[in-house]
């Protein structure tokens, strides 16, 4: 007895445009949006004051007219996390000329072509190398804030000129800044360029299916480099406005926000996470403050500092412990095969009957018990807890696996690549300890490194395939 499918649901007319409005996205976010700003206006007898209202446009405008570009860059599939980093590079430089006595019009036109130049630079990277866009700018992100420090180190820039200041303070009418009216501009810009222009409906395609673009004639390198431009335009003109505001420059400056830009159109994982990055770290900072916990009892100390015999620390045997565990697991096991199943084609892998959203459940609940295991030893090792511990460590994580060959792309890795690319990266950092190198220094080239490293296989490839056809 063969089983009947059930029946289908087939409409018998198109949702009307008034329907789909009604019930889109956009229509949940303004309903939010209405909800929020009623909860505001009972919540706080000042919210409703114009002048109020007006402060508000500043704690977003200048990402959002970061995220206009990156929505863009993300809906054909790329991404970049160097943002922020650009917007410290770009000030630093504006910091720079204005110590050389450059005025207003130079310090806007610098800020504008360092972020177009740090944009084009990733785009560069991305197309024409073929890099993955999360790989390059992690590195690039480590690369231009460095720089920033070690031209302004501890030190900040200050004395814009007067007429400066009205970019990021000043008022075109009334209570609208300048910053907000410049974001509603670009918002119409890129709203008519995304949704009205070829070159709109090109990056949809590019995001929907690169390789059948491709072959439909849309020059997908050319369109994704285009769009690093603009998400380096865009930041560029962010630093304007924000050392504008600020009136100074200092090498922390806009730290953070590439995170806050990802989240407004980023991936789900990488939303959560980010989310969850916060989430975490700021429960740390509301329970410790700036205070330290001390006064771990001097058994604890043994899972940081203790020696299983003679040089072999605790932490690096239970770490080669672990990477064979987690080798075999990987390498020696059907959960494994699954795995990297899942990482090459979800969905196909849904149809062979695995278990996708058990497996990744269980996979983030690996990931959060090694940190958990971090966390005890870290703290063994220090002997305190600060709300800041471990800070940085998660994109240190990534750079770790992705140089020790995992694709960013999912579907593809070793244990033994990552462990190599492990111990690599600590005699890095230990032999540059040594020589007294900064620890930003360190960071930069780590950055550098991870983008040589991710690039070297692929200019080799295309190397001897141009050689031998």
């Amino acid at each position: 007895m063969t089983d009947t499918p059930a029946p289908r649901h087939i409409p018998d007319r198109l949702d009307t445009p008034l329907n789909s409005a009604i019930f889109s996205w956009e229509a949940l976010l303004v309903a939010v949006a209405v909800a929020i700003f009623a909860v505001n206006s009972f919540a706080s007898p000042y919210f409703l004051d114009a002048w109020s209202l007006s402060d508000l446009t500043f704690n977003f405008t200048e990402k959002a007219l970061i995220a206009l570009a990156m929505a863009l860059l993300i809906i054909s599939g790329e991404i970049d996390l160097s943002v922020a980093a650009i917007i410290a590079l770009a000030s630093t430089m504006m910091g720079m000329a204005v110590q050389a006595g450059a005025g207003t019009p130079v310090l806007v036109a610098i800020g504008i072509l360092v972020g177009l130049g740090c944009g084009a630079f990733n785009g560069l990277l991305v197309t024409r190398f073929g890099l993955p866009s999360i790989v390059v700018t992690i590195g690039t992100m480590s690369l231009f804030r460095g720089v920033a420090f070690i031209v302004l180190g501890d030190q900040a820039y200050k004395g814009y000129p007067a007429s400066f200041a009205f970019f990021g303070q000043g008022y075109v009418w009334w209570v609208v800044s300048f910053e907000l009216t410049l974001f509603l501009v670009a918002a119409v810009i890129y709203w008519f360029l995304l949704h009205r222009t070829s070159f709109g409906r090109r990056v949809f395609a590019i995001g929907n299916n690169p390789v059948a673009a491709q072959f439909s004639g849309v020059r997908v390198g050319r369109i994704k480099f285009i769009l690093f431009c603009l998400t380096g335009l865009m930041a560029g003109i962010a630093s304007v406005l924000i050392t504008s505001r600020l009136g100074s420059t200092r090498p922390s400056i806009a730290q953070g926000y590439e995170l806050e830009v990802v989240t407004r159109f980023g991936l789900p994982s990488i939303v959560v996470t980010i989310g969850t990055m916060s989430l975490f770290r700021g429960v740390a900072f509301i329970v410790l403050g700036d205070q330290a916990y001390k006064g771990y009892p001097a058994s604890f100390a043994f899972f940081g500092q203790g020696y299983v015999w003679w040089v072999v620390s605790f932490e690096l045997t239970l770490f080669l412990v672990a990477a064979v565990i987690y080798w075999f697991l990987l390498h020696r096991t059907s959960f494994g095969r699954r795995v990297f199943a899942i990482g090459n084609n979800p969905v196909a892998a849904q149809f062979s009957g695995v278990r996708v959203g058990r497996i990744k459940f269980i996979l983030f609940c690996l990931t959060g018990l090694m940190a958990g295991i971090a966390s005890v030893l870290i703290t063994s090792r220090l002997g305190s807890t600060r709300p800041s511990i471990a800070q940085g460590y998660e994109l240190e994580v990534i750079t770790m696996v992705v140089l020790g060959g995992v694709s960013i792309l999912g579907g593809a890795g070793s244990i033994l690549g990552v462990v190599l690319a492990a111990f690599i990266m600590g005699l890095v950092t230990f032999g540059l300890g040594l020589l007294n190198v900064p620890g930003i220094v360190m960071s930069i080239f780590i950055g550098l490194l991870l983008i040589i490293v991710i690039a070297l296989p692929i200019v080799w490839r295309r190397v001897r395939r141009e050689r031998f056809t």
